[in-house]
């Protein structure tokens, strides 16, 4: 749909790292530059869901040193919050953790710092609960033989809510103890992931761990531990940990034999700290390995899927990078799919069961992130390349539930080296992509931020508009407005003097069924008044209320998300209705009402 190439016009280089977007379609990329200074500044750009740069953008922040942002996520209110490695007092030998709040429109909010005595602290993950509570994790006092987990927990305001720091070394051997992933159940409960080093031997374990929300306490006595990969005897460490619907945490990571071999590690934990289920599994070439292959997960998601009417089963997700023939310039993506409760295999199938994917027999295909959304689909990011030294281009995918493949163009800057960092996405299968791209200097990066969609079975760009009726069944006309919106202008009927005024769309709905997303506006010039949008559950065989509030009189949109059983809307051929009331207590009254019809294909009732 848009591609932005962002740079501060300097001589050094501006890099991606992280994009989210907010339920208005906005994205926000946040990344690092050294143009404003001789150090790296973070710096956070917004874009409208146009791909225009939003006005006050971009924001900076600047310790007058190294600050390295790591982490961002969004709350409910669209407000930014970033974990960063933040220089100390301006001095690169030193770190702190911090997070940053900006809110949607851009202002500075708050900075919370937090510093260890002495050593290195370094960030390393941001999550954010129901109520808009922010937890980041990062790591302590960093050294080559020693370090503590942080976990700090926030209000929406900046103030510290809680802070805990663990060290779960074996005495009197006190190791390296590093956070690497954060996720927030709805109940508040914290859940950490990272490695732990417990013995002697050095060589460290995958850590997963519980915390309540009140305290941070740890609800269990120890955290759960995995010791190596397939063969044993050598080391394991969590990379990313998500929270099921029904509070149990799932984790992956890596784990590694004495010969190096890197292995996918995932497993599901119950809330009480048993084990659900555990798998380790690698992606080489059949037979023995007798190199160093590296099997490389970059992340875990989870969603629930609908088996049935009213029947509904959770599925965990992993994706990462998987060496084929002990060479960098020989790796795959790798997807897997689990039962939430078992851990048996969604695509039992399937080599290794896994979907693996190499578009066009392209070389060096690296993943750097993933996402879940909708019933099932993963989405991946990175990048492939051919044997042209410095040759590589953005390159995501899509696959379904049933494994199926959908492939993005690939995106290309000016001299061929770029690199996809972070990928997102929400409503109407939009995603969104970010990285660095070399922007036509041999030594100079950009920003590269993309969002498009996949396509298959989603809504073209162009809609036909022919929809609406009063109450007393007067068919009324929306015209298609700024190729994004439906608009329908008009006046209540004269002769009512608390007329009510209803707008039906039907529409073929294209985006993520598990967060069906649509926008109305509607605006009148007296109040008191209201506005209800409903949708039609398909099932019940009646309407059901998503919003109530009153006409507005300035352009402001209403963002309907409908997570709770969207399917029971879905009538056949995919088909939706919705229906916007306004009432106004007084007669004559100029209203409007805007669809934004991305990712719906509008038809005629």
């Amino acid at each position: 749909m848009w591609t932005a190439r962002w740079n501060t016009q300097g001589t050094a280089d501006d890099e991606g790292r992280v994009v989210r977007t907010d339920i208005f379609g906005n994205s926000f990329v946040v990344g690092r530059s050294k143009n404003y200074h001789t150090h790296w500044d973070v710096v956070l750009l917004k874009y409208l869901p146009s791909g225009a740069l939003a006005p006050g953008f971009p924001r900076l922040y600047d310790n007058l040193g190294d600050d390295e942002p790591v982490a961002m996520e969004l709350d409910s209110n669209g407000d930014v919050y970033v974990a960063i490695s933040s220089a100390r007092n301006g001095s690169d030998s030193n770190k702190d953790i911090v997070v940053r709040k900006w809110t949607n429109l851009g202002g500075d909010a708050w900075t919370d710092r937090y510093e260890a005595t002495g050593g290195n602290d370094f960030a390393a993950d941001i999550a954010i609960d129901v109520n808009n509570n922010v937890v980041v994790v990062g790591t302590l006092n960093a050294t080559a033989t020693n370090s503590t987990y942080l976990v700090r927990k926030l209000d929406s305001g900046g103030t510290v809510v809680w802070t805990q720091t663990f060290d779960f070394g074996t005495l009197p051997f006190n190791g390296r103890d590093e956070a690497r992933a954060v996720a927030v159940h709805t109940d508040g409960a914290v859940w950490v992931t990272g490695a732990t080093e417990r013995t002697l031997a050095g060589d460290p374990y995958m850590a997963t761990f519980r915390l309540q929300s009140s305290t941070g306490q740890m609800t269990w006595s120890d955290p759960h531990f995995i010791e190596s990969g397939t063969k044993g005897g050598g080391k394991a460490e969590g990379i990313d940990v998500v929270v099921g619907p029904d509070g149990a945490g799932y984790a992956t990571g890596v784990g590694s034999d004495i010969g190096n071999h890197w292995d996918f590690v995932t497993i599901g934990i119950n809330a009480d700290g048993t084990q659900r289920w555990q798998d380790i599994r690698f992606y080489d070439a059949p037979g023995a390995r007798s190199g160093d292959y590296k099997d490389v997960p970059v992340g875990i998601g989870v969603v629930q899927e609908r088996t049935g009417l009213q029947i509904y089963t959770t599925y965990v997700y992993v994706a990462g990078t998987s060496n084929y023939q002990n060479s960098d310039l020989d790796s795959d993506t790798a997807s897997i799919k689990y039962a939430a409760a078992s851990g048996a295999l969604g695509w039992p199938t399937l080599s290794h069961g896994a979907r693996r994917w190499k578009p066009n027999n392209q070389l060096f295909e690296g993943a750097t992130d993933m996402v879940v959304r909708g019933s099932g689909n993963v989405y991946v990011t990175g990048r492939i390349s051919t044997l042209t030294p410095g040759s590589e281009d953005y390159y995501t995918f899509r696959v379904d539930k049933d494994s199926n493949v959908y492939e993005s163009t690939p995106i290309q800057g000016p001299s061929g080296l770029d690199v996809a960092e972070s990928v997102f996405t929400m409503c109407a299968g939009r995603t969104h992509v970010t990285g660095r791209s070399y922007g036509g200097g041999t030594t100079l990066l950009d920003y590269l931020t993309a969002v498009f969609n996949f396509g298959s079975g989603l809504a073209p760009d162009n809609y036909i508009a022919n929809i609406g009726s009063y109450v007393d069944g007067t068919l009324a006309s929306l015209a298609l407005s700024d190729n994004q919106y439906l608009v329908y202008d008009g006046d209540t009927p004269s002769w009512s003097f608390f007329p009510v005024v209803e707008l039906e769309f039907r529409a073929n709905y294209a985006g993520e069924l598990s967060e069906l997303c649509f926008k109305l506006e509607a605006r009148g010039n007296w109040n008191p008044n209201t506005l209800e949008i409903w949708l039609y559950d398909q099932e019940a065989g009646n309407w059901v209320l998503l919003h109530t509030g009153s006409l507005q009189q300035s352009d402001s949109l209403v963002h309907v998300t409908v997570a709770n059983d969207p399917w029971r809307f879905r009538g056949t051929q995919n088909q939706f209705r919705a229906l916007v009331r306004c009432t106004a207590l007084e007669q004559d009254v100029n209203w409007r009402v805007w669809f934004d019809v991305a990712g719906w294909d509008i038809v005629t009732p």
